[in-house]
């Protein structure tokens, strides 16, 4: 009897062990997984910033660009108010001038920029 008894106490802790070891086992999957889930999101999340970054930095380029392009404009149109005694072909020159730098170089920076704002 004493020995069934023994046998039966020893199955029962085997038992308890082996679910032990399961429960174990479970609990680390499940630990492993969530570790791999907030890497991935920390990793996704300085990726972001990274690329935030980048078009941060294309747009403040790109609006420096912009301005300095405006600047010159500006250069130009003063240039044209200052100099009244000019000739009215040299006059129509710097109009011409002005008139090609805002319809050809500031739409192509301004679209480059809205671009740049896009992305």
């Amino acid at each position: 009897m004493a020995a069934v008894a023994a046998s039966v106490v020893t199955g029962v802790v085997s038992l308890a062990a082996i679910g032990g070891g399961l429960l174990t086992s479970r609990m680390n999957t499940k630990a492993m997984r969530q570790q791999a889930l907030d890497q991935s999101v920390a990793e996704h999340a300085h990726w972001l910033r990274d690329r935030r970054a980048d078009a941060c930095l294309h747009f403040l380029q790109q609006a420096t660009k912009t301005l300095l392009k405006l600047d010159e404009v500006e250069t130009r149109v003063d240039a044209v108010r200052a100099d009244r005694d000019a000739s009215t072909r040299a006059r129509i020159d710097l109009h011409d001038g002005t008139r090609d730098v805002l319809c050809g170089g500031m739409t192509e920076d301004v679209a480059a920029l809205d671009n740049t704002v896009a992305r």
